[in-house]
């Protein structure tokens, strides 16, 4: 009897072993999906479907990009969050998703710190200050000068309310001590061309968007909302250099996967990850377009976004931004 029992735990223990080394060894062993809650086009889908098609080869099985936009992200972001922790979904989550939302809707259906394991951070950047071409201003500071001489009448455009453009220009209003008019835009087509006409005066973009348009004398730039000058435009100052301080803005994405996933995939992936975004293909076309590459631990990552949280949130609630 002493005998059989003996056996039967080796048994079990060998199963664990075994069985847990296969896990480990074959993950993955079918198709890994990335959940982008933005419109295929957009910045992070188009940075997702790199980094993708990069761990695709690396993973040895195929990885695809699921668009799922709609709510400011919220829709999206949710599914993931309730997704089967295995490692098998995936979130290229944003500065807007996972530090924003949850101060401008009280009733978010999903909480960050709680519903997410992070991967890696991937990539940052500051927006930059832009205005239209034949606006009679060259600098931020004279900018600044002809809004306090118009209060209320300068217009700036965002992708829409509570976006991270929306706050850089609430966070230029507090340290400028100006007053402009947010004019939210559900089509970002609609709001370039708006600008591009005269019809706004502003909008505060990040380098996807507004460097080509720059390099084309489309758009004037007058300032980085960041803490550094851009490789692609070393003539533009930073807010702090054109005499504004506290005017910083950093956006970022990352990957996270839902609370749960097992550390050893997670462990996985941030090396797989990491190679893909260091890679001088992605790492190049990223700076190109004036941002950074990031990469990482896991709780790095953690540590951004849970101070990113606390730094988001003071200002919505200074700002009065509120959204259902």
């Amino acid at each position: 009897m002493k005998l059989r029992l003996a056996v039967l735990l080796w048994g079990i223990c060998l199963v664990t072993i075994t069985g847990g080394a296969a896990r480990g060894e074959t993950y993955p062993s079918r198709t890994v999906r990335i959940i982008v809650p933005a419109a295929a086009g957009s910045a992070l889908d188009v940075n997702a479907r790199k980094v993708a098609a990069k761990l695709s080869q690396t993973l040895g099985q195929e990885v695809i990009v699921d668009n799922r936009p709609g709510a400011n992200g919220i829709i999206g972001t949710d599914l993931a969050a309730k997704a089967k922790p295995d490692g098998y979904t995936l979130l290229m989550g944003s500065t807007s998703t996972l530090t924003i939302n949850p101060s401008l809707y009280p009733s978010l259906p999903y909480r960050p710190l709680d519903d997410f394991a992070p991967i890696t951070l991937a990539v940052r950047g500051s927006p930059i200050m832009l205005v239209n071409a034949s606006l009679p201003v060259k600098t931020l500071a004279e900018f600044i000068n002809l809004a306090k001489a118009k209060p209320g009448q300068m217009n700036y455009g965002s992708p829409g309310t509570g976006s991270i453009q929306h706050l850089a220009g609430k966070l230029l209003e507090r340290n400028a001590g100006i007053e402009m008019v947010h004019v939210p835009y559900k089509n970002q087509s609609e709001l370039l061309s708006d600008l591009l006409s005269g019809r706004i005066e502003a909008m505060i973009e990040f380098g996807a968007v507004a460097v080509p348009l720059i390099k084309a004398g489309k758009l004037r730039a007058l300032a980085i909302a960041g803490p550094a000058r851009k490789p692609d435009l070393p003539e533009v100052p930073t807010a702090a250099q054109a005499g504004t301080r506290g005017f910083e803005v950093i956006g970022w994405a990352g990957y996270v996967a839902p609370a749960g996933t097992p550390p050893e995939i997670i462990e996985k992936l941030n090396r797989e990850i990491t190679v893909a975004i260091l890679a001088a293909d992605y790492s190049g076309w990223v700076t190109s377009l004036g941002s950074e590459v990031v990469g990482g631990k896991s709780q790095a990552f953690a540590q951004t976004i849970r101070a990113d949280l606390a730094t988001w949130d003071a200002l919505i609630k200074e700002a009065g931004v509120r959204l259902e």
